[in-house]
């Protein structure tokens, strides 16, 4: 005999409400949105303005020129105090001394400050959505055996209460009767119950422990 579980939990996710081109509105989990609107030319064109300053700064990074050099200290008498060695980074006509070794990390840093990332542009994802996005809720589903997890697809609508998105019995006999075909026999059933909405409480998860020759 072997055993497996069916496991029913609700979850929360962050989606987005989006509207297609016949007005029709769905809710699509934030990674799924993201890699959605990134097809989209005001995506396209973000990204090749994010390249563009990567590539300034890289080629800005190759344009440092970097020499450790021995430097003399003086007090202010002119009396020599010690001999040091630094680091003399060099971009075009400008220069700066750093301790020995610390070149090119410096030139990092520098070429970082000249050529910032551009986290000052707001990234057009969340200039389109960050008003539509909210904390949905839904059910996952997987069949779990000893050598294996199999995700069940549910197809399932999100929504926007816990309370809203009750226990899905159909999708649950759906998959259940799938399984009798295929030989498994349900054992048991258990279930948890989760605080909603402060004073309710509703069921969070079931689990069909299932067996078959």
């Amino acid at each position: 005999m072997i055993h497996a579980t069916l496991t029913f939990s609700q979850v929360a996710l962050w989606a987005v409400e989006v509207t297609d081109r016949d007005g029709r509105t769905s809710h699509l989990e934030e990674p799924a949105a993201r890699a959605d609107f990134e097809q989209t030319p005001a995506w396209l064109t973000y990204a090749e303005k994010v390249e563009a300053q990567r590539v300034r700064r890289r080629e800005f990074e190759q344009s440092a020129d970097v020499q450790r050099d021995v430097v003399v200290r003086r007090d202010t008498g002119g009396i020599l105090k010690s001999r040091v060695t630094v680091d003399f980074v060099r971009f075009g006509k400008d220069r700066h001394e750093v301790k020995a070794g610390g070149g090119a990390s410096f030139v990092r840093r520098h070429a970082l400050e000249v050529y910032p990332e551009l986290t000052e542009t707001p990234d057009p994802f969340e200039q389109c959505y960050a008003a539509h996005r909210r904390t949905y809720y839904t059910w996952r589903a997987a069949l779990i055996t000893a050598s294996d997890t199999e995700p069940v697809v549910l197809d399932l609508e999100p929504r926007p209460r816990a309370f809203e998105a009750g226990f899905p019995t159909q999708a649950a006999m759906r998959e259940l009767d799938r399984l009798a075909e295929e030989g498994w026999r349900l054992l048991q059933v258990s279930e948890d119950h989760g605080p909603v909405e402060q004073t309710q409480a509703q069921v969070v998860r079931v689990r069909y422990l299932l067996t078959r020759a």
